[in-house]
C-alpha cells in the first residue's frame, strides 16, 4: 500500500493503525480519516517523534498493511 492508498483503505487498516500506535485514540483515528498529513501530525503529538521517524514508521506500516 502507498501513501496515496491510505485514505481509500483507511476503513480496513484503521484498527491495524490503532494496534501499532496504541496512543492514538478513537477520536484521533476519526480525525485522521486516512489523511497522511493528519497521521503525521497526530503521531508527532502523541509520541513526540521527529518528522523523519514518523515518516519511517508510516512507511513501514504501509509496507506491511493488508
Amino acid at each position: 500500500m502507498t501513501v496515496r492508498d491510505l485514505e481509500t483503505e483507511w476503513p480496513s487498516v484503521r484498527h491495524a493503525a490503532q494496534d501499532r500506535w496504541d496512543k492514538l485514540t478513537s477520536e484521533d483515528l476519526d480525525e485522521i480519516q486516512g489523511r497522511p498529513d493528519r497521521l503525521v501530525r497526530r503521531l508527532q503529538e502523541r509520541y513526540g517523534f521527529p518528522r523523519q521517524i514518523v515518516l519511517a514508521e508510516i512507511g513501514d506500516f504501509l509496507a506491511h498493511a493488508r
